[in-house]
C-alpha cells in the first residue's frame, strides 16, 4: 500500500494509533515503521504552480508559508517563490503593517537585481514556518517596497534551514526541514 505523507504533529495518542497500525498492517519491525513515519512526516512535496505571464504559462516552486513577528505574534500566510538565485528572504513591504513591523525603525540594506538596478529592503527579523510543517525558524528578512511578488524564499533564512529538491521534470518539488545543531 503506498500513502501520500501529509506532516502532522503527533501527539502520544496518535503515536499509538500508528503503532497499532504497524503491528497490525505491516511486516517490519514497530521500530522501523516509526522511524520511516517520522522521516515521512518532516518531508513534504509541493507541485509546481502554473502562473501566467507575456509569455505563456510558466511553472514556478511556490509553497505557502507562516510568516510571524516574534515580538508581536502577528502573522500572515504568503504564497512564496522558491528563489535558489535570491540571496535572502525578501517580502513585499506591504505585509509589514500586518506583521506589526515599523520599517522606518529597521536597519536598511541595498539589493542588486538583474541589471544594475539597485533596491532599498529593510531587515527584520521573522519566523517562518511552512504551512504544512510543524518546525518554525527565526530567520532575517527583508521587506522591500514595491516587490512585484508576494514573497520570495531565498539561500539565508530559507535554504540554510531547509533541505530543498527540486524535480522540475516531475512537475515537483520537496522541502525538508533541517535540523540545526548548536554550537
Amino acid at each position: 500500500m503506498l500513502f501520500r505523507h501529509t506532516p502532522l504533529l503527533l501527539p502520544e495518542e496518535s503515536i499509538s494509533k500508528a503503532a497499532l497500525y504497524a503491528k497490525n498492517f505491516c511486516e517490519i519491525p514497530l521500530s522501523a515503521f516509526l522511524i520511516c513515519l517520522a522521516c515521512s512526516l518532516a518531508r513534504v512535496q509541493f507541485p509546481y504552480t502554473p502562473r501566467s505571464t507575456d509569455y505563456g504559462i510558466t511553472q514556478e516552486p511556490r509553497v505557502p508559508v507562516m510568516f510571524t513577528n516574534p515580538v508581536t505574534g502577528n502573522c500572515v500566510l504568503l504564497f512564496c517563490l522558491v528563489d535558489s538565485g535570491a540571496s535572502d528572504i525578501i517580502l513585499n513591504a506591504q505585509f509589514a503593517p500586518l506583521l506589526g513591523i515599523d520599517l522606518t525603525a529597521a536597519p536598511s540594506q541595498e539589493y542588486q537585481g538583474i541589471g544594475d538596478e539597485s533596491f532599498q529592503a529593510y531587515k527584520h527579523q521573522v519566523t517562518i514556518r511552512l504551512q504544512q510543517a510543524s518546525a518554525a525558524f527565526t530567520v532575517p528578512c527583508a521587506f522591500m517596497p514595491d516587490l512585484r511578488i508576494d514573497c520570495i524564499l531565498g539561500q539565508n533564512g530559507f535554504f540554510d534551514t531547509h533541505k530543498i529538491v527540486f524535480e522540475k521534470y516531475k512537475k515537483q518539488f520537496a522541502i525538508t526541514p533541517v535540523i540545526q545543531k548548536k554550537k
